[in-house]
């Protein structure tokens, strides 16, 4: 594979990462999400299709991200670990050498912790909101898992 060819994966699935298993047996669940300071809890309810499918409702939106953050992890946790560990340069910890050039390529041509943070940092306070609420909803499965 052609180095520009592998760039334009590794962009792709690194992106993928940063907007970044198996399903429930039960049709609905309910996540509660509430902080601490929070009195008030808002109820998120994930409704699987006959198909698996998450159906996420609430009544707000970082509810409703919290909710989908939770389906994914549900679904797509050794997924979305394998992503993880690949847009931080760190997949030959677990594959092998055979991944050692695509790491270190990866930590000197992508993004530093410090570089995303910058980055999340710029976004509207919503928008952090919302991606907070999905990591929150997300690490709940894991700690339930």
């Amino acid at each position: 594979m052609g180095t520009s060819r592998r760039t334009w994966i590794n962009l792709a699935v690194a992106l993928f990462a940063l907007f970044a298993v198996g399903c429930s047996d039960s049709d609905e669940q309910v996540v509660k999400d509430g902080q601490p300071d929070t009195p008030i809890e808002t109820t998120v309810t994930i409704h699987r299709d006959s198909f698996g499918i998450p159906h996420v409702y609430a009544d707000t939106v970082p509810a409703l991200f919290y909710g989908f953050g939770y389906a994914v992890a549900q679904d797509r946790l050794f997924q979305s670990d394998f992503y993880r560990r690949y847009a931080k340069g760190k997949l030959a910890a677990i594959l092998g050498e055979d991944f050692i050039e695509s790491d270190t390529e990866l930590r000197r041509d992508f993004y530093t912790d410090e570089e995303r943070m910058e980055q999340f940092n710029e976004l509207d306070p919503e928008y952090q909101a919302m991606i907070q609420a999905y990591c929150d909803g997300f690490n709940r499965y894991i700690e339930e898992a």
